[in-house]
Parts: structure tokens; C-alpha cells; sequence
């Protein structure tokens, strides 16, 4: 699989960004971003038939790597995206498993949550 290269953090009032460049020619990129901002979370809400409810309410989740937890100070939009290169490295890592690279990034999301849904005052959640 490709190696981290370079990172570039961004925090502002309420969002925190991180976009990795991973090592190689393909140039591969994945971003992470929590957000708090209220216009954010209810856009991503607002896309009709996009996410599902986690179980106990905690918040939603979205097959596009999206989730909207109901934080103890209102609800954090989590997103992880990626680039097409990163997306046919995954493709290639998993021998072309469309499920398994879906697991993969579905565990992206999940590892991101883990690390940094406490920060907010989030539940924690497992992704379906």
C-alpha cells in the first residue's frame, strides 16, 4: 500500500482538515474533516436519501463516508474522501474487491471517528 507523504493540517473555529498526500507518482489523496459549523451539518443532512440513523440516536451516517454525530454542543459532521488515484490504489491493494476497498474505507472513517469524536464531545459510534 502507498506511504503517508506529506500532511497539511488546517483548524479554524469549529473545523479541523486534514489532507494527506501519500508518497509515489499516482498522487493519492485523502482529506479528513470534523466540522461543528451548524450550515455544514444540516447541508449534509439535507441531501435526500443520503444517510441512515445509528442505532441509540447518536447520529446518522452515509454510505459516501460521511457521519453527523449529536455531540454534547450539537451535532460534528466527520467526512473522509479521497481522490481517484487513492480510490484505484485501493482497488488495486484489494486485487479489485469492490467490498473489500469498501471496507477499507468504511474502516477509514471509522478509525478517524475513534480518534477524534471525544474531542468534540461525541458518542462513540460503530459504523455499520
Amino acid at each position: 500500500m502507498a506511504e503517508p507523504g506529506q500532511e497539511q493540517l488546517n483548524h479554524q473555529t469549529g473545523t479541523w482538515t486534514c489532507d494527506l498526500a501519500l508518497d509515489g507518482s499516482a498522487d493519492a489523496r485523502l482529506s479528513l474533516t470534523a466540522t461543528s459549523e451548524a450550515t455544514l451539518a444540516r447541508a449534509a443532512l439535507n441531501r435526500p436519501g443520503t444517510f441512515t440513523d445509528l442505532p441509540s440516536g447518536k447520529g446518522l451516517t452515509s454510505p459516501r463516508q460521511e457521519a453527523v454525530l449529536h455531540c454534547t454542543d450539537g451535532d460534528v459532521c466527520f467526512t473522509a474522501h479521497w481522490n481517484t488515484a487513492y480510490a484505484n490504489a485501493l482497488r488495486k491493494h484489494t486485487g479489485g474487491d469492490v467490498s473489500k476497498a469498501a471496507d477499507l474505507r468504511r474502516a477509514t472513517l471509522q478509525n478517524f471517528l475513534n480518534a477524534t469524536a471525544g474531542s468534540h464531545s461525541c458518542p462513540n459510534v460503530t459504523l455499520m
